[in-house]
């Protein structure tokens, strides 16, 4: 992972689920095959998107309000959802270029989403894109992402510039608590209005380019 000359001194951290991949198409049908397993009544597609990039308490509690042990329920629906990574896991077009493009430039690149970093390692495993980055970090293991991404920005990769890129809106209160540059994701899950506090906006991945470039002048 230290094949890239030192060019560009900044850190670019992404957010993984409606940023780099498209998970709904996994988490719909997981979520399906979960509710099925508890005989429980299925929800609207419409809940679980707006659900997606929630930490799992928020997500279960949310989804199956009827289910008397969300323990087992999110063993049950990581098992599924693994399964179904494997089979059909996505990543939005144009993110593995974007991606060589910011090595290219000699960021330091980390992932850091809600999810367990052994969920993260299988979506960037099935998608081809783990060996782009310097660092996978779980949210989930701090007590905010605010705090994940200080320890990746002041103790894993200090840069003169952090940029956090993410499509909801703990992702932007990350990257501002951090005073970083925040880019949020327009083509992933969450509204215009919820990602209000970014610096910059982007509608394809290809964007993200553009704006780290201009960060390095």
């Amino acid at each position: 992972m230290n094949d890239k000359k030192e060019k560009c001194d900044v850190l670019v951290v992404f957010d993984l689920d409606g940023t780099l991949s498209r998970s709904h198409i996994c988490i719909l049908e997981s979520v399906k095959r979960t509710l099925d397993a508890f005989s429980l009544p299925q929800v609207s597609e419409k809940l679980i998107m707006s659900l997606i990039g929630e930490q799992y308490v928020t997500f279960f509690s949310a989804i199956a309000p009827g289910c008397d042990d969300y323990v087992k329920m999110e063993r049950v629906y990581t098992d599924i959802e693994y399964q179904v990574i494997r089979e059909s896991g996505q990543l939005f077009p144009g993110v593995p270029e974007m991606l060589d493009a910011l090595r290219a430039l000699g960021c330091a690149i980390a992932l850091c989403s809600n999810g367990s970093v052994e969920y993260e390692e299988l979506v960037a495993d099935a998608t081809g894109i783990r060996a782009k980055f310097d660092a996978l970090v779980s949210g989930g293991d701090f007590a905010s992402k605010t705090a994940a991404v200080t320890r990746i920005s002041t103790e894993m990769f200090p840069r003169k510039i952090t940029v956090m890129v993410g499509d909801r809106k703990h992702d932007i209160d990350a990257a501002l608590g951090n005073n970083a540059v925040a880019i949020a994701a327009l083509y992933g899950y969450g509204s215009e209005r919820e990602l209000s506090g970014a610096n910059y906006f982007v509608r394809e991945p290809s964007e993200i380019v553009g704006i780290v470039k201009s960060l390095c002048q």
